[in-house]
C-alpha cells in the first residue's frame, strides 16, 4: 500500500494582505451607537492592524469630520494607538443647534502604507430647559440678600457637557 503524492496545481494568484482600520462609536455607558447629541457625547475608536492582523501600537491616528457638526477632544483630532492598536477621541456636537448626519474619517500609516477608515453618525439638536428657581434662604428680610440658583437640563437630566451663560 504505497501511494504516490502528486504536487498541487494552484493556478491562482494571491494578493498580500493590507493593513486595516476599523472605526466604531460608543457612548458613556460603553454601548455601541452612532447617535450624537450634547447630552450623549461619543467616543470614537480606531483599531489599527498590520497586514498580518496584529495590533499596531504607538501609531499616530488622525480623526476628521465636518466641524459644523462635531468637534473632537483633544481638539487636534489625533491620538496614538495603545498596545491593542486602539486610538480614541471624544466627539461632541459643534453646538446645541447642530443637527444632521456626518462622517468620521480616520487615517494612519503602517509600514509606509496609508490606512483609512470611516463611519457615519447622526447629530440631534439638544433642547435645554431650566429647572424651577430656588432661593436660599427662601425668605429675604429687608436689605438682605439671597442666593438664586437654577439647573440647566437636557432631556430632564443635568447638562454638564459645556459651560453656558444663563441670564
Amino acid at each position: 500500500s504505497g501511494g504516490t503524492a502528486s504536487p498541487g496545481t494552484g493556478g491562482g494568484t494571491t494578493t498580500p494582505a493590507a493593513p486595516t482600520m476599523a472605526v466604531g462609536f460608543v457612548n458613556a455607558s460603553n454601548v455601541a451607537t452612532n447617535s450624537l447629541s450634547a447630552s450623549t457625547p461619543l467616543t470614537v475608536t480606531a483599531t489599527l492592524r498590520d497586514s498580518a492582523g496584529r495590533p499596531v501600537p504607538e501609531a499616530l491616528v488622525t480623526f476628521s469630520t465636518d466641524n459644523e457638526l462635531a468637534l473632537f477632544s483633544p481638539s487636534a483630532g489625533t491620538a496614538l494607538t495603545d498596545a491593542n492598536g486602539v486610538a480614541s477621541v471624544t466627539m461632541r456636537p459643534a453646538s446645541l443647534s447642530a443637527g444632521g448626519a456626518g462622517k468620521v474619517s480616520v487615517t494612519s500609516t503602517v509600514a509606509g502604507t496609508t490606512v483609512t477608515g470611516e463611519r457615519n453618525y447622526s447629530v440631534g439638536a439638544t433642547a435645554l430647559t431650566l429647572s424651577p428657581i430656588t432661593l436660599s434662604p427662601a425668605s429675604i428680610p429687608a436689605y438682605k440678600s439671597t442666593t438664586i440658583s437654577v439647573d440647566v437640563l437636557a432631556n430632564g437630566a443635568p447638562y454638564t457637557t459645556q459651560q453656558l451663560t444663563v441670564n
